[in-house]
């Protein structure tokens, strides 16, 4: 009986852990897409400390960073550094309250923001 009390609570645990809602590591509802017609949302809101992943709903390949471009120092460290291939995405944790203005490298006029509170 002690043996199914403990794997009880670990299936307890392991349950409530897939069901988060935003926040950390996994980015939960913090979630950019980029389509052939630009990012969704093109603005998204987030608490210090959440993860954002941004993924390639495009026919394309895409390379999500930091303004300003080609240097992307508005927020450094907000870089893929390569190209992210169709059906693939980047994920990056959001530490510094702000708005931060991002583009797609590949394509600099295609432009979204991240507002961190």
């Amino acid at each position: 009986m002690r043996h199914l009390g403990a794997f009880g609570a670990l299936t307890l645990v392991l349950v409530l852990a897939g069901c988060g809602g935003g926040g950390g590591g996994g980015g939960g509802g913090n979630l950019v897409k980029l389509t052939d017609n630009g990012w969704e949302p093109q603005t998204l809101t987030i608490n210090s400390g959440e993860t954002v992943k941004f993924v390639n709903d495009s026919s394309d390949d895409f390379w999500p960073a930091s303004n300003v471009h080609p240097t992307h120092l508005l927020y450094p460290g907000f870089d893929a550094k390569k190209p992210i291939l169709p059906g693939a995405s980047y994920s990056f944790t959001f530490t510094k309250v702000g708005s931060w203005g991002y583009h797609n490298h590949l394509e600099p006029d295609v432009q979204g923001t991240i507002v961190v509170k």
